[in-house]
């Protein structure tokens, strides 16, 4: 089974989303799984090509996740993420922006940051 293949499955789990252990990063893992759980979509669909509005903006605020709060690099996001690292920093800066200029954004990064 893939790892997004996992992380799907994690997101599918209603009473224990605890029980599939994923390896690597667990706070990425984590993170990631609470913004797909936000924009009601599966990491496949971030990692996709698609660029619908929710689907860009989750890509986005994972983008802004994985490289500005846990400081990976622009080349790792990017390649976990099926994009490349001019995408991840415009992406991560766009994010940064919107959060400077959208308090009730700001409180909704804050929540997922926090959980």
């Amino acid at each position: 089974m893939s790892y997004f293949a996992k992380v799907d499955l994690i997101l599918q789990e209603k009473e224990n989303p605890n029980t599939i252990m994923i390896n690597r990063d667990s706070r990425r893992d984590e993170l990631l799984v609470s913004v797909c759980k936000f924009y009601s979509i599966g990491m496949e669909d971030i990692r996709s090509q698609n660029r619908k509005g929710n689907i860009r903006d989750a890509r986005n605020l994972s983008f802004y996740i994985m490289y500005k709060v846990l400081k990976y690099t622009c080349t790792f996001t990017g390649e976990f993420l099926n994009r490349k690292h001019p995408a991840v920093l415009s992406g991560a800066n766009r994010t940064a922006d919107y959060i400077q200029f959208d308090k009730e954004y700001e409180q909704l990064v804050a929540t997922i940051l926090n959980q």
